[in-house]
């Protein structure tokens, strides 16, 4: 791939084409290696942002460095404009775009909250494993962030810096409104491990509503130290499943198992009945989730925490 570290694609440049200039590389490839030195030969010193991407072993800052855009783009002459560096940094700020399984702006129903106002506390409690504070809100995490779900002004907020700050999440929120609504009652979690395949709303989990792990793949596939790192900023613990596999407690009764499998292992590959050897990322549940939660708010699970391992934090 001909994309430098700092992010420019050199795939389009006629000066790559006519020969004039080539491609700085990957951060951690041989092509970028050369390209630094060529650098010092030819101009006394490298560009600080292919040095810097060699030195941390990033591939491709925008993509891999939680630090871009940093000093060597905001003071460096090139390659990027102040306000694109803008426009990176507040986009990072936000969310992504809460859609639904279809693709469609998501609005959480207005019944979840009318059902949880419903509910007796003490049943919301038993049932969830979740906790009541002063202002009659339920406490609980989700992975690695304190919530608080106060259902009589219908708020959900975070706790930063021991403060609690109201969110806007809509999928964070549907999500939570149907574990504190649709855990009906105290059953021990099976123990049980299924693939997405082994639901009994399996088949919903096809097509355009396949779990959106595809992100995390492109990511993490040739980074299994970076896909670690993600997995405990929310919590995971390390378990002895596939070439790096973490356990990450969602909500209190919903743990997931996260597994990476690296390319280029033929007997595990086979095993598994891949079609071929590339890497994969896989995620597994306990037997009880299909109690809690419909094929939907399972895929919207998935893509909240695909969003958070890709931000490192909830």
């Amino acid at each position: 791939m001909a994309t430098g570290a700092c992010g420019i694609n050199c795939d389009v440049c006629r000066l790559r084409l006519l020969g004039t200039c080539s491609s700085c590389g990957a951060g951690g490839s041989s092509v970028a290696e050369a390209k630094r030195a060529a650098q010092e030969r030819i101009l006394g010193q490298p560009c600080p942002v292919l040095a810097c991407a060699i030195m941390n072993k990033v591939s491709y800052c925008p993509r891999d460095c939680l630090q871009f855009p940093c000093d060597n783009f905001n003071y460096g002459p090139y390659p990027f404009s102040r306000s694109y560096l803008d426009m990176q940094q507040r986009r990072f700020a936000q969310l992504p775009p809460a859609l639904d399984p279809n693709g469609r702006p998501l609005k959480v129903p207005e019944q979840y909250w009318k059902d949880l106002l419903a509910r007796p506390c003490h049943q919301v409690c038993n049932a969830t494993l979740v906790e009541v504070d002063q202002q009659g809100g339920f406490v609980f995490n989700f992975f690695n962030r304190r919530l608080q779900v106060t259902p009589s002004s219908r708020s959900i907020k975070a706790e930063l810096d021991g403060k609690w700050q109201l969110i806007d999440d809509p999928l964070l929120e549907l999500v939570t409104l149907a574990y504190l609504t649709g855990t009906e009652r105290v059953f021990p979690l099976k123990n049980q491990l299924v693939g997405v395949k082994d639901l009994k709303e399996g088949f919903y989990f096809q097509g355009r509503h396949a779990m959106p792990l595809a992100p995390l793949l492109e990511r993490f596939a040739d980074d299994p130290a970076g896909f670690a790192t993600s997995c405990r900023t929310l919590g995971g613990q390390e378990v002895a499943m596939a070439d790096v596999g973490f356990k990450l407690l969602a909500l209190p009764r919903i743990p997931l198992y996260l597994l990476l499998w690296q390319a280029g292992d033929e007997e595990i590959v086979t095993s598994l009945e891949s079609d071929g050897f590339g890497a994969r990322i896989d995620i597994l549940f306990d037997r009880s989730v299909e109690k809690i939660f419909p094929a939907a708010v399972i895929w919207m699970l998935v893509r909240r925490l695909v969003v958070a391992l890709l931000q490192f934090g909830i």
